[in-house]
């Protein structure tokens, strides 16, 4: 978001951040943010068609996107709206195409985060 990408990987002892910087990666914390992420509930669905226009969901140009690659190189991208419905749930699409879901808050506040949110701030690290 705000033209940084942050780009954290899971190796077998942990979570690490690659970009914008090199640094271990809390990984507790991580694990319990994206954990939220996956349980967020799809509160309603705006089906695919033909006149859906994105722009009125603010989807044409999403404010950002979360994308997820596993280790053999499959991705998947949700992409986040800064604009809100009139329940003030959130606007997301899954890999920029079908249909749009609403959603809570959960994404668009883990988008807004800078990387140094992650970083491993304790002072005594066991490695």
């Amino acid at each position: 978001t705000k033209g940084e990408t942050v780009e954290l990987v899971k190796t077998i002892d942990g979570w690490n951040i690659e970009a914008p910087f090199k640094d271990q990666a809390d990984s507790e914390a991580l694990e319990d943010q994206l954990q939220s992420l996956l349980d967020e509930k799809i509160v309603d669905r705006i089906k695919q068609t033909e006149s859906l226009d994105l722009s009125d969901y603010g989807l044409q140009d999403p404010v950002g996107k979360i994308v997820f690659t596993t280790n053999a190189g499959e991705s998947q991208a949700v992409m986040i709206s800064s604009k809100r419905n009139f329940e003030n749930l959130q606007f997301v699409q899954i890999d920029g195409k079908g249909d749009v879901l609403t959603t809570g808050d959960t994404w668009f506040s883990f988008l807004g985060r800078p990387a140094s949110q992650f970083r491993d701030l304790r002072v005594f690290r066991k490695s």
